[in-house]
C-alpha cells in the first residue's frame, strides 16, 4: 500500500461483530456540592464528582490466542501472540490465528473498569457593582482501559497502546485526564444608557498537559497490528538500560536514541521496562479567552443578549517554551 503497511490476504475480511449483551454506556454518579457566604462578600464553592462506569464500551480481539504464547526476552519479556515471520515489512512477528478465514475480529462488549474523580474548589467576589471577580482550582485523576477516538473498531483497538495482554489492558492515565486546572476570571459591566449593558469577561485557563507514551513501528507481540492490513502501532516501547541493547545499522542513531532517553525523565525512569500508557506528559498550557455580551432591555424582562466568544486570544504563542 501507499502507506507502507501490508495488506491483508486476497478475500481475508475483517469482521466487527457485538457481544450479544453488549448495551449502549452506563456510568454511575456521585455528586456532592456545598456553597458557603463567607464575610466581606466571598462566596465559596466546594464539589466532588465521582463517576464509575456501569456498561463502558470495550473491544477485543477475538482472533488471536487468548492467552500469550511465549514472552520476548529481549524486549522486557513483551507477552507473544503470534510468531516470528521473516519478510513482513513493519513488524517481526505474524499472528496466530483462532481461524485463518478471518484477518482482524473485533468483538464489542461490555466492561466497568473505568472510571473518575474531580475535585473542585471555587471562590468568587462582587468587588462592586462593575467589577466582579473568580478563582478556580480543579483536581482530577482519571484512569481508563481504552481511549476510544474513532467510529471504527480495529482504529479504537489498534490504537490503544499495550504493554501486555491487548485484550485485558492496564488501567492506566486516561488521554483526556488533566490532573490540574486552574481557571481566573473578571467580570467588568457596564451601563451604557438606554437600557442597554455592556459585560466584558477576560479569562484564564491553565492546565496539565496531555498524557503520552512512545509506541514502536511494527507488530511486536504478534497481534496483528500492525503489519497485517491495519496500519495502527500499538507495541509500547521497551526502554532499554543502554540503547546497545537494540542493533543499530547507524552507530550515531544509537547515541541520539541513548540521549533521547538520558534526557526525558519519564522515559529514564522506565529503563529495563515496556513503558507504562500514558506515563508521560506535556509541559503545562496556557490559555486565554474573552467572552463579550451587549444586553438590550437589561433592566427589564424580554431582553436579548448578543454574544461574542475569542479563544485562544494570543494565538499559540503561550505554548512555547524556552529553548
Amino acid at each position: 500500500c501507499t502507506d507502507g503497511t501490508t495488506a491483508a490476504a486476497a478475500g481475508t475480511p475483517v469482521v466487527n461483530i457485538f457481544d450479544p449483551n453488549a448495551s449502549f454506556p452506563m456510568e454511575g454518579k456521585l455528586n456532592l456540592a456545598v456553597d458557603q457566604v463567607l464575610p466581606a462578600g466571598f462566596v465559596v464553592t466546594g464539589e466532588v464528582l465521582y463517576t464509575k462506569a456501569v456498561k463502558q464500551f470495550f473491544f477485543e480481539e477475538v482472533n488471536i490466542p487468548s492467552e500469550q504464547i511465549g514472552t520476548d526476552p529481549t524486549q522486557g519479556d513483551r507477552p507473544l501472540f503470534g510468531t516470528p515471520t521473516a519478510g513482513l515489512r513493519d513488524g517481526a512477528f505474524a499472528p496466530q490465528r483462532v481461524s485463518e478465514e478471518f484477518a482482524q475480529v473485533i468483538r464489542v462488549k461490555n466492561k466497568n473498569d473505568n472510571r473518575s474523580l474531580l475535585l473542585t474548589l471555587e471562590v468568587n467576589r462582587q468587588m462592586t457593582e462593575w467589577l466582579g471577580l473568580n478563582v478556580g482550582y480543579t483536581y482530577s485523576d482519571v484512569d481508563d482501559t481504552q481511549g476510544l477516538f474513532s467510529s471504527q473498531a480495529t482504529s479504537n483497538y489498534g490504537r490503544n497502546a499495550i504493554r501486555g495482554n491487548p485484550n485485558d489492558p492496564e488501567l492506566t492515565n486516561s488521554s483526556f485526564e488533566r490532573p490540574h486546572r486552574i481557571v481566573l476570571s473578571a467580570t467588568f459591566l457596564a451601563d451604557l444608557g438606554r437600557n442597554i449593558a455592556l459585560e466584558i469577561t477576560p479569562t484564564y485557563f491553565g492546565q496539565s498537559g496531555n498524557p503520552y507514551s512512545f509506541v514502536a513501528r511494527g507488530d511486536l507481540n504478534g497481534d496483528g497490528y500492525r503489519g497485517q492490513g491495519i496500519s495502527r502501532d500499538n507495541d509500547l516501547l521497551y526502554i532499554p538500560n543502554n540503547a546497545n541493547e537494540y542493533l543499530w545499522r547507524d552507530p550515531a542513531e544509537a547515541a541520539q536514541f541513548q540521549a533521547l532517553i538520558d534526557d526525558n525523565e519519564c522515559l529514564s525512569s522506565q529503563k529495563g521496562s515496556i513503558m507504562k500508557r500514558n506515563s508521560c506528559r506535556n509541559p503545562w498550557a496556557n490559555l486565554f479567552g474573552m467572552r463579550g455580551v451587549l444586553r438590550f432591555g437589561s433592566l427589564g424582562p424580554g431582553g436579548v443578549d448578543l454574544v461574542f466568544d475569542i479563544f485562544n486570544v494570543f494565538g499559540n504563542k503561550v505554548y512555547r517554551t524556552a529553548d
